[in-house]
């Protein structure tokens, strides 16, 4: 584990009460949420520069304290998803040393662009028709049970996928 800091902005603020209130991973508060957008950003690597580019028009709206930012936040990190991060960075925008705050907002930002694409289709995905199916739930966890004691490689990709549903 990593230990880093960042002085938060009125914008790094507005995004991590964003990403606090709509990710029910997040029980703690602000030092977690920057855990899990590194996390996040280090399992599926955006595409920096089009992160960077970002701006969230709606944040004009949004009155926040000045006692809320300006205030230096301390967080944990896992060395394995800093590195992955700072180096996709590093490739990605030519960078040779990006400073952690850069690396923090940007992470900050594809975690807020994530969500948001999420809440368009969910949006989308309102109009459609649920069809209601009854599920033996007994017989279903036997079989991801069964899944769980398996070795082959295509039984792994099954769990991976059920746990990736189950994580959205």
């Amino acid at each position: 584990m990593l230990s880093k800091s960042i002085r938060l902005t009125r914008e790094d603020v507005i995004g991590l009460n964003e990403i606090i209130n709509n990710d029910p991973r997040i029980e703690k508060g602000q030092s977690e949420a920057l855990y899990y957008v590194f996390k996040d950003a280090a399992a599926n690597i955006p595409n920096w520069s089009e992160v960077a580019k970002t701006k969230f028009k709606e944040d004009k709206d949004i009155e926040i304290s000045p006692d809320d930012y300006s205030i230096i936040r301390t967080f944990s990190i896992e060395e394995e998803d800093f590195y992955k991060v700072r180096n996709s960075i590093n490739e990605q925008l030519n960078l040779s040393r990006p400073r952690i705050s850069y690396m923090t907002r940007l992470c900050i930002i594809a975690a807020r662009r994530k969500l948001k694409n999420k809440s368009i289709s969910k949006d989308k995905s309102t109009h459609l028709e649920i069809e209601k199916i009854n599920v033996d739930g007994v017989s279903l966890i036997r079989k991801v049970a069964e899944l769980l004691e398996s070795t082959s490689e295509k039984d792994t990709e099954k769990i991976i996928k059920i746990k990736g549903i189950l994580e959205e």
